[in-house]
């Protein structure tokens, strides 16, 4: 595998945290490109919630996700230096999930704290999830927020390419894999 062509490797960017943002961003945009629809937000909340069910306390379940209708969504990259900001607005209820990613770095400068008061300001009304994105899975320095693991993304792709492979054209199966 180490001698396949990677697009990434080649690009000399498989370190570099706002291209991996812009994947993730790109893949949880129902409206994109990569004709997925919502499958890969779906299955992205699928998991981090069964991850972490026991202590989120209600804000959101396996049962709200599979009859989220997901046709408000806004995704923002880079919004007041967060990386990701999904909003989902449905008829009755609203919901904001951030994601901060973390490549080859570490938290610094509280901010994860301070993510979570701006979305905790600008938010108020929506149901607020605080997600820390990192290779290993690394613990927050904020209990707010809850560790999710690449390991978790890669197999959301593999799910994605054995289950959806009929939604994608080979050029977007291709990057999805090398991703």
């Amino acid at each position: 595998l180490l001698d396949q062509f990677n697009v990434f490797d080649v690009l000399n960017i498989v370190n570099a945290e706002i291209r991996h943002s812009s994947v993730i961003s790109w893949l949880l945009n129902p409206e994109e490109t990569h004709g997925l629809n919502n499958h890969f937000l779906k299955l992205f909340l699928k998991y981090f919630i069964n991850l972490n069910k026991s202590s989120l306390d209600g804000t959101i379940s396996l049962f709200t996700v599979e009859f989220l209708k997901l046709t408000t969504i806004e995704i923002r990259k880079e919004w007041n230096h967060i990386d990701i900001l999904i909003l989902i607005e449905e008829e009755d209820s609203k919901f904001v999930i951030t994601i901060e990613n973390k490549i080859k770095t570490a938290e610094h400068s509280n901010q994860l704290q301070r993510y979570r008061e701006i979305i905790e300001e600008k938010f108020p009304e929506y149901n607020q999830l605080f997600v820390y994105l990192t290779p290993d899975g690394l613990m927050p320095s904020d209990d707010n927020w809850y560790a999710f693991s690449y390991s978790f993304v890669a197999d959301i792709i593999d799910n994605l390419l054995e289950n959806k492979k009929d939604m994608m054209n080979a050029n977007i199966k291709e990057f999805i894999s090398q991703y």
